[in-house]
Order: structure tokens, then sequence, then C-alpha cells
């Protein structure tokens, strides 16, 4: 009984308590279906770390919230550390250039974006919740 007591013990205290992902809200403002991505440079990836495809099927609708998540309590806090500019750099591709081009990486190429971008001071004035307007 004491062995499985010891057993018991040993595996409560290994365990680690994750409070869960650090949670940035997007809201689309833009007139248009759109679809998000974000980078820690202020430059899109050529070429592109999803493909097309990835793209058209994760769309955020006009007047729809994006949910972005990083793993961690302090996620976006570490991912703004990691960032080439201290910032959380959003991307925005809107579905119709996506559909008429069929390449994400002709849309980085000929920079047909926009690109959004938040010091962890501002989307903490915010309360991590930003709006992006056409």
């Amino acid at each position: 009984m004491k062995s499985y007591l010891v057993i018991l013990l040993l595996l409560i205290s290994s365990c680690t308590w994750d409070p869960g992902d650090a949670i940035l809200q997007v809201v689309n403002h833009t007139g248009h279906d759109v679809s998000i991505e974000w980078e820690k440079d202020s430059i899109p990836s050529y070429p592109a770390f999803n493909k097309t495809e990835y793209y058209l099927e994760n769309p955020t609708y006009n007047n729809d919230t994006l949910r972005a998540g990083e793993s961690g309590r302090y996620g976006w806090e570490r991912f703004i550390t990691q960032s080439k500019n201290k910032k959380v750099n959003l991307f925005v591709y809107k579905m119709d250039s996506l559909r008429r081009y069929n390449s994400i990486d002709y849309l980085n190429e000929k920079r047909i974006y926009k690109r959004y971008s938040y010091t962890k001071d501002e989307l903490e004035k915010s309360n991590w919740t930003v709006t992006i307007k056409d």
C-alpha cells in the first residue's frame, strides 16, 4: 500500500500545471472574408510555410473574430520577445485574391496583403483584442 502511495505522490508532483493558451482576438471589419497569418518577421515567409489550400480553408469571415492562440500562458509574450521587430505581425489576405491567383507565394511576392503590427503594450491596452479594417 505504501508503494502505491509513493508512486501516486511521484506522479502528482511530476505533473505541471498549464493554464492554457494565450489568446489574441482579431476582429475582421474589413468588409471582406480574409485569411490571417502571424509571423515573427515584418514580412511573410517566402516560400509560404502553408500551402494556398490552407488559407482558403481557414477564412475569417467579415464581422467575425479569429481567436489566435499561442501555446502556454505566456505564448504571445514569448512570441513578441522572439519577434524580429518585437511585435506581433499579422498578414491579412483577401479570400478573393487567394482564389484569383491561387498562390500564397504570388501574393507574398507581389505584396498583395495588408500587414498590421502590434507591440505588447498596444495589445495589453486593447485587452489582446484588435480590429482590422480596410
